[in-house]
């Protein structure tokens, strides 16, 4: 069916009110079950002041707060200029929604490489991932899980792809309707709740963005749909090997660059050395907790020369959060930073440097010179 750019503009509008609608409908019955136990333990506070297993008052309202959080924020996709994301990131968002519809529905994300990022508009990004999703938890009306895993692929001409397999436990995909199964309007649900459109711009989506789009049955029996979209690495990972390239000889200008690794919760400060440090030629990548650092540092352990890290992380302190890496693999050259005075970081990590906030680019280049990477 050929279909005119205003038809298809009302289409995409219908196919997202509808899902709008659905996330709201799952929301509004947890929000009676919040609520319900709200009034319920308030009722009980005033009968016993006992313990009780209940959750507590603030508890319930904190559940509230973030279910509203959830639906706020998927009822605000709306388009934004083209740009680079994490594609963690528009993941989450979309399974984030999924998951208020019913507690029946287990939809598990697991994401292999963090550092993936792939170009486009946000709200186009979040509502493929949903529609794919929100497919396979329509073909299981009594329940079940839905699997997303996302990874790095290949087409043979090392050209990176992100590769993202969507399965689920339903009857599958009826050969017979496979091929008519990205067509507008094409739906095995009943007509009076369905429209067809959820794959349809799904597809749409991935092809306007160089991807693609198939479906194929599982070998468990149930639906597969696989996605492929262009990768988008961080100009740090596209130099890398322009870096090592470079770093074989001494630099002309006597000048020793690194790749350092950023710690620091301040997006204003982690911005300035980002920023100072690349203008002077060096490879920087960043992170604002521990817990982002214990994710990505894995991806990047092998080429990373030194670590700068902020003692006063908002989720752990900087030298419990090198403890803990330190765990996962052989740390770098460390250089801790902080307002207040040295506590004793070598003595925790021999051969790590400690820097006084506020300091220069030149000054921890110059410290950075003189770090121990011996571990």
């Amino acid at each position: 069916m050929q279909m005119t750019p205003a038809m298809l503009e009302l289409c995409k509008e219908l196919k997202y009110l509808r899902s709008l609608q659905l996330v709201t409908r799952g929301i509004t019955h947890n929000y009676n079950n919040i609520f319900s136990g709200l009034l319920g333990n308030l009722q009980m506070s005033e009968r016993s002041r006992q313990k009780s297993e209940l959750d507590t008052p603030t508890t319930l309202v904190n559940r509230a707060i973030n279910e509203t959080e959830v639906l706020f924020g998927f009822a605000r996709l709306v388009e934004t200029k083209e740009s680079v994301w994490s594609f963690t990131t528009i993941a989450e968002e979309a399974i984030r929604a999924l998951r208020t519809v019913s507690p029946k529905y287990s939809i598990k994300l697991q994401c292999h490489n963090s550092f993936l990022k792939v170009k486009g508009l946000y709200s186009d990004l979040v509502l493929m991932l949903f529609y794919l999703v929100e497919n396979g938890i329509e073909a299981m009306p009594e329940g079940g899980e839905v699997l997303c895993e996302v990874s790095m692929d290949s087409d043979g001409s090392r050209k990176p792809w992100i590769k993202v397999v969507i399965s689920d436990g339903g009857p599958g995909v009826d050969p017979q309707i496979t091929e008519n199964l990205f067509s507008p309007f094409t739906t095995t649900k009943e007509r009076d709740k369905h429209h067809g459109l959820g794959l349809f711009f799904a597809r749409k989506t991935a092809e306007d963005n160089d991807g693609q789009l198939d479906v194929s049955t599982h070998l468990s029996g149930g639906g597969c749909f696989i996605l492929r979209l262009p990768a988008i690495f961080p100009d740090e990972l596209r130099n890398i090997q322009a870096f090592k390239v470079t770093t074989t000889q001494p630099p002309a200008d006597n000048h020793t660059r690194h790749v350092f690794f950023v710690i620091d919760d301040d997006p204003n400060l982690l911005d300035y050395l980002v920023e100072g440090l690349q203008r002077k030629g060096h490879i920087v990548f960043s992170a604002s907790n521990c817990a982002e650092v214990l994710e990505e540092f894995d991806n990047v352990h092998d080429i990373v020369t030194l670590l700068l890290v902020d003692i006063g992380l908002t989720d752990t302190d900087g030298l419990a959060c090198m403890a803990r890496l330190g765990k996962q693999c052989k740390l770098p050259g460390l250089i801790f930073m902080s307002g207040d005075k040295d506590i004793g970081c070598s003595e925790k990590f021999p051969g790590a440097l400690f820097l006084s906030k506020p300091f220069t680019i030149r000054q921890l280049e110059e410290l950075a010179n003189n770090v121990s990477t011996a571990r």
